[in-house]
């Protein structure tokens, strides 16, 4: 069965990957000839522009547009090659082709064109100009020398003199009408005009023999000449232009125009037929799809079939089992457990299911119990702790009073009797009032150590800095010995009394047990540590030995038994830290100093306007 099942998988696989395939084929195919289609379409906007372009020029000749169209021409070269290259089909390469040969050959003779109307407009703008107004100056000359200077001049000479100014006007008139209209029976009326004037100025001349008037007249006669000669090579100039622009061009731009919208006719017949294609080899694989797929559907109705008679039913059965089991019942008769298959073997896993659950229903009596009977001895235990407690805030209440009545007395006997007394008694008296003092201290330590998460305590803005200062001032240390802050101290909202019970009973330690003197140091510093700022105390005294680093926050725990204390102080200081969350440990070795750290938690508001280093004893 799991044979036919991987056959059925293999057989659907094989068919899915073959459709895959020739859809993968039809779709790079389209895609192809949609890049294409695009291309082609790129290529007409741009044929049409270079033909706005390019009759803009003719029109207007504006440099802009000739390099507009230069410019265009280019890109459209490099866009048909890269068609070239992609494409495939032989008909589209050949109009290609022929399309980018007439491109070349059209971008050859707009740079004629554009060639030849530069002439012309340096000859029609330029050069005409400067000879027109030569040959105006020696016409100006040659009337004044005939008109002025010759009183015996004819009637003749001044009507020649006149048609001959009118007939260089007229040549001028002439052109000007060729130039803005060109007609050759304009060019040709200048030509025939200028040649009147220089027959009637060369009669003017011989009509008046005078030397000056024969000089001017000659020179007259050259510069008509040259007038002659750039009016013709303007002449010619303008009609290879008009030749150009509209024969040549307009030829080349029809033609590779009629090349563009053979590209698009075929273009659109190939994605027409890309369509066909595309759309049949769709149809196929749909049916083969819809085959395949009641095949694989009607053998896995078979298949399930068999499936549910032999595996779902009795899996169904077992899942029951299971079911029960999960919910804690214990089942005699476990279903299929005759079977020796993966069914079976599960039906023997809920018989050990079923066993577990008895198991573990004797164990939850028991644990009941057990917890009973924790529930209770708890409870005793808090009773316990809660008269331990009240003992110890009774007993140094209590015990004080018998003690004060002892140091009393031993003042009084002193008092009273300290002549009669040999001096030994009195050192005695002496010693037993030090020993009654030292014992209401650690009654004292032992109220504050019972004190300690008794008291409600309330939270409010303390300044590190003016509280470390107050603690100073109530300490004692030798001469020299310096208390400083390594970096500005914050402002906290949290618990004073707490805080300053903490910081007084580590600086006292440390001032008491430094082994310095005047040379004596210590240091807090602070940081901020996410919701809790964290505190450290280092000093330069002597250091303590890493084994006793949890020996000295016990009660009643010296390390320098020749020092004055109690030893209740580090004891208070981890009781109070402890009873807020915190946590406080030792950073110390022999010889190296001692540094206590300790967190504390606290809402950082600002830094202490106490500036570092300012505390001084």
């Amino acid at each position: 069965m799991c044979a036919i099942l991987m056959g059925v998988c293999v057989f659907s696989t094989l068919i899915l990957w073959v459709n895959q395939a020739r859809w993968s084929s039809n779709f790079e195919v389209y895609e192809q000839s949609e890049r294409t289609v695009s291309a082609i379409r790129e290529i007409d906007r741009d044929i049409q522009e270079l033909k706005a372009q390019a009759e803009k020029y003719l029109q207007t000749g504006g440099l802009s547009q000739l390099a507009g169209a230069i410019s265009i021409q280019e890109t459209l070269l490099f866009k048909i090659d890269s068609v070239i290259v992609q494409d495939d089909a032989a008909s589209m390469r050949e109009l290609l082709q022929r399309m980018r040969l007439s491109l070349v050959t059209f971008d050859d003779q707009l740079e004629q064109a554009a060639d030849e109307r530069e002439l012309r407009t340096q000859l029609v703008q330029v050069e005409l100009p400067i000879q027109d107004a030569k040959v105006n100056q020696t016409i100006d000359e040659l009337q004044k020398q005939v008109l002025f200077n010759n009183t015996n001049r004819s009637a003749k000479t001044d009507s020649d003199l006149i048609d001959g100014v009118q007939a260089y006007l007229n040549a001028q008139q002439s052109l000007q009408q060729y130039f803005i209209n060109p007609q050759s029976s304009d060019f040709d009326s200048a030509i025939a005009s200028v040649s009147t004037c220089r027959q009637l100025m060369q009669r003017v001349a011989d009509q008046n023999d005078l030397e000056a008037a024969t000089a001017i007249q000659k020179r007259l006669d050259q510069e008509l000449a040259e007038f002659i000669q750039l009016g013709t090579r303007a002449f010619q100039a303008t009609r290879s232009y008009m030749f150009y622009s509209n024969i040549v061009m307009a030829g080349e731009i029809s033609e590779f125009t009629y090349y563009s919208n053979r590209l698009k006719d075929e273009v659109e017949v190939r994605r027409n037929q890309d369509q066909l294609a595309r759309n049949a080899s769709n149809r196929n694989i749909r049916i083969i799809s819809i085959l395949t797929s009641i095949a694989a559907i009607a053998l896995a109705a078979a298949l399930a079939t068999r499936l549910s008679l032999t595996i779902v039913s009795p899996l169904s059965s077992i899942t029951e089992t299971f079911r029960r089991l999960g919910s804690g019942e214990t089942i005699e008769t476990i279903p299929a457990l005759d079977r020796n298959d993966e069914i079976g073997r599960m039906a023997q896993a809920a018989q050990v299911f079923s066993d577990r659950n008895r198991e573990t229903q004797e164990l939850l009596v028991d644990s009941e119990r057990l917890r009973k009977e924790v529930s209770e001895k708890a409870s005793a235990l808090e009773e316990m702790n809660e008269e331990l407690d009240h003992f110890a805030y009774v007993a140094s209440h209590d015990l004080k009073s018998p003690l004060r009545g002892i140091n009393h007395l031993a003042t009084w006997v002193r008092e009273d009797c300290s002549d009669l007394l040999p001096e030994e008694s009195n050192k005695h008296l002496l010693l037993m009032q030090e020993r009654v003092k030292k014992m209401e201290a650690l009654l004292d330590d032992l109220l504050n150590y019972s004190r300690v998460g008794r008291v409600e305590q309330h939270t409010e803005t303390v300044d590190v800095g003016s509280l470390l200062a107050t603690i100073i001032s109530m300490v004692d240390p030798p001469e020299g010995f310096r208390i400083t802050a390594a970096n500005r101290l914050p402002v906290l909202q949290t618990f004073r009394t707490p805080l300053e019970q903490v910081l007084r009973n580590l600086i006292n330690n440390a001032v008491k047990y430094n082994d310095k003197g005047g040379q004596g140091t210590i240091e807090v510093k602070t940081s901020r540590d996410g919701d809790v700022c964290r505190f450290a105390v280092r000093d330069n005294g002597p250091g303590i030995d890493p084994r006793f680093h949890q020996k000295v926050f016990e009660m009643y725990q010296r390390i320098a038994i020749d020092v004055d204390g109690t030893g209740m102080g580090l004891a208070i200081a981890k009781k109070q830290i402890n009873n807020l969350g915190g946590d406080i440990w030792i950073e110390s070795s022999l010889g190296e100093g001692a540094t206590f750290i300790f967190t504390w938690p606290a809402k950082w508001i600002s830094t202490s306007p106490t500036a570092p280093n300012s505390s001084v004893a």
